[in-house]
């Protein structure tokens, strides 16, 4: 439903209410009013019917057969006077109306004060018919009227009035009711022109927040929706970056190696082919092929953890055990010296073996690429309470600070033709950080130029005490 529609629909809404609150309104007053004129009235008229009855009330005569008539008044019959009449119905006073309500009289005599509305002609009368007491019991019945004209004219007057300004009310509600629910809807046009200007690229745009309503509420939940929208494009354009940079990096590290193959068959195919050129050119064509294998391997590695397809078989591994078989890996390597410090004690984690041992492996075969043969590396274990830390220290040649937040990137080299003659492929530490992250722990990467690099592998802890390092 649009913008539109909807103020429509509250505009009638609340007159519609509003109708039916005037309305009930109007009734109420009306019979309140109503009720409290007859109340009125009936007060005034029984206050009247007692002076009456008080007023002709004499000692009954010797005989006890009822009242004795009381005097004629000065001016004879008053109009509407009232009425009073024994136990026989026989008159009491002499200026006696007529009767108004005979079948009152009847409950008048039985002690009970009846109140009635009759039509005496064209004129409409209210009637009260009272018991006359004397001594605790009923020795007659007084009947006096009122008129009601002009009560029914006040209540005709007050009901036309009402009538009248019922749709005067309205009116003005109508309006009030219009520039309030359209003051009210400015925000939601507001939202409403805001996002139609938005578009995929303009994410940074925000949409206004007016006050502390409802609408201010939606529009900081939308804004909140918009900022993690923002943030979600931007992760997906970073990594769509990523993957365009890898693929091309991929696409490059592989034609290397094949162009190393292809070169080689074609100089063996035009060229002299004797045996040693033929083991020769085979020996340059596996190589190429290992290496192909390997950025192969490690690119299949980096994809699965990607997807989260990286299958780890949890297994309890003894650190001191990884550690020891990794230095001995390299315990007969050319170049650096290689120092191992282990730990008293033992120090169990939970994780794949192999991955494991192919990280600090990684992480040594770094140590020695870019470490003289008069420096020195140092693989040392420690841990606490809650984590097993695996340190490889060298002496080499050491990292600028701006290379070391790109370091985990993929195929990124410090030094890149350094990096292809040693053989690296800038993969090595990004397989890692993949392995430690699968492995819920840390990898941090200090280092100084002309001072060396520290590579700290931080690994959850199954369980023991603190242990003490100790040096070998």
């Amino acid at each position: 439903m649009n913008r539109a529609s909807i103020r429509t629909r509250l505009i009638l809404q609340n007159i519609m209410v509003m109708a039916i609150a005037l309305i009930l309104l109007g009734f109420l007053t009306y019979f309140i009013a109503a009720g409290s004129q007859m109340r009125a009235l009936d007060h005034d008229l029984e206050r009247r019917s007692q002076r009456f009855i008080d007023d002709h009330r004499r000692p009954p005569p010797p005989d006890g057969e009822g009242m004795r008539p009381p005097p004629p008044p000065p001016n004879s019959r008053q109009p509407f006077r009232g009425v009073m009449l024994d136990l026989q119905r026989r008159p009491l006073a002499h200026d006696n109306a007529p009767i108004y309500a005979p079948d009152d009289i009847q409950r008048g005599l039985e002690g009970e004060q009846i109140l009635s509305n009759i039509m005496d002609g064209d004129t409409p009368l209210r009637i009260i018919t009272q018991p006359i007491t004397e001594a605790g019991r009923v020795v007659g019945v007084a009947q006096h009227a009122a008129p009601l004209d002009e009560v029914y004219r006040v209540q005709s007057e007050l009901r036309n009035t009402l009538i009248l300004l019922f749709p005067v009310a309205m009116g003005v509600i109508a309006i009030a009711v219009n520039y309030l629910v359209r003051r009210s809807l400015l925000p939601v046009r507001s939202i409403s022109r805001t996002a139609e200007r938005m578009g995929s690229d303009d994410l940074a745009r925000r949409l206004p927040v007016y006050g502390d309503d409802e609408f201010a509420e939606l529009s900081a939940t939308l804004n909140g929706m918009l900022a993690r929208l923002q943030n979600s494009f931007q992760r997906q354009e970073e990594v769509l970056e990523q993957q365009r940079q890898f693929v091309a990096d991929a696409s490059h590290e592989l034609r290397t190696p094949l162009t190393v193959i292809k070169a080689n068959a074609d100089l063996y195919q035009k060229g002299e082919r004797t045996a040693e050129a033929y083991r020769n050119t085979l020996g340059v064509i596996g190589r190429s092929a290992n290496t192909m294998n390997r950025l192969v391997q490690d690119l299949l590695l980096l994809a699965k953890a990607d997807s989260g397809q990286l299958q780890v078989q949890h297994e309890n591994i003894d650190a001191q055990d990884l550690m020891g078989e990794v230095a001995e890996t390299f315990a007969n390597r050319e170049g650096a010296k290689l120092i191992v410090s282990g730990m008293e004690g033992e120090a169990k984690l939970r994780g794949a073996f192999d991955n494991l041992k192919r990280v600090l492996t990684n992480l040594l075969e770094n140590a020695y690429r870019y470490t003289p043969e008069e420096g020195e590396i140092v693989l040392s274990l420690t841990a606490d309470e809650k984590q097993v830390h695996f340190t490889v220290q060298d002496t080499g040649s050491g990292i600028a600070p701006e290379h070391l937040p790109r370091l985990t990137e993929r195929f990124y080299r410090v030094d890149t033709a350094r990096a292809r003659a040693l053989g690296g492929t800038g993969l090595g530490l990004s397989i890692c950080k993949s392995i430690v992250d699968t492995h819920q722990g840390s990898l941090v990467i200090e280092s100084a130029e002309g001072e060396g690099t520290t590579v700290t592998v931080s690994l959850p802890r199954v369980a023991g005490g603190l242990t003490s390092n100790l040096s070998s």
